[in-house]
């Protein structure tokens, strides 16, 4: 906020984050608003709302945990077959995996344990983003939502279609699906079909 405010001293506000940022920029939205300033439009891009997955029954939630989990390696293991990754990342991915080859290494069997495939730098800060946002609920903000779904984002009677935002503006809540993944969706190709979705919001609020 600090930063935010030090760049644009007054708003209005336009704020996107992709994933666990977006719940980010959010909550930076309502902050704002509690103080006084205007945010015209929040964008967020593959992101649940923190805090959505306990209204649900426990067995819808271990369901949602399971299928997602299978989602996100199903699409590894292609990526593998695409040579995008290799089969070690790949088997690295799973958490126990991982926790044998640090144990080999304590032990003396491997000289160092084998780099993890990640999207971000550097992983504790993903560590340490995704332990708070399991504490958070996001009360929502007053103003228009712009919720955009990558072909990677899970679909299914159990996956909300707005990602649980349904009631989080105060203004309107829009989802479109983007074309391309969840790290290719603000590339090219896919790039300029999401700024002029955002424009045309844009020019809706002014």
């Amino acid at each position: 906020m600090r930063l935010l405010k030090a760049a644009h001293p007054k708003g209005p506000y336009v704020l996107m984050g992709l994933c666990i940022a977006g719940a980010l920029a959010a909550e930076v939205a309502r902050q704002l608003q509690a103080g006084g300033d205007e945010v015209r439009l929040v964008v967020t891009y593959d992101t649940w709302r923190p805090g959505f997955t306990k209204s649900q029954s426990l067995l819808d939630r271990i369901a949602l945990e399971v299928m997602d989990r299978v989602d996100v390696h199903v699409r590894r293991w292609k990526n593998v077959r695409k040579s995008d990754m290799t089969a070690s990342e790949w088997l690295l991915s799973f958490k126990f995996a991982y926790a044998l080859a640090e144990l080999a290494v304590k032990l003396g069997l491997l000289k160092e344990a084998p780099k993890r495939a990640t999207g971000w730098t550097p992983p504790w800060f993903q560590r340490h983003l995704l332990n708070a946002r399991k504490d958070y609920e996001n009360p929502g903000f007053a103003g228009d939502l712009i919720v955009f779904k990558s072909e990677q984002t899970p679909r299914g009677p159990l996956f909300d279609a707005q990602m649980g935002w349904r009631d989080a503006g105060g203004g309107h809540v829009i989802v479109h699906d983007a074309r391309g993944g969840h790290l290719t969706m603000l590339s090219e190709p896919n790039a300029p079909e999401i700024a002029a979705n955002i424009k045309a919001a844009l020019e809706t609020t002014s």
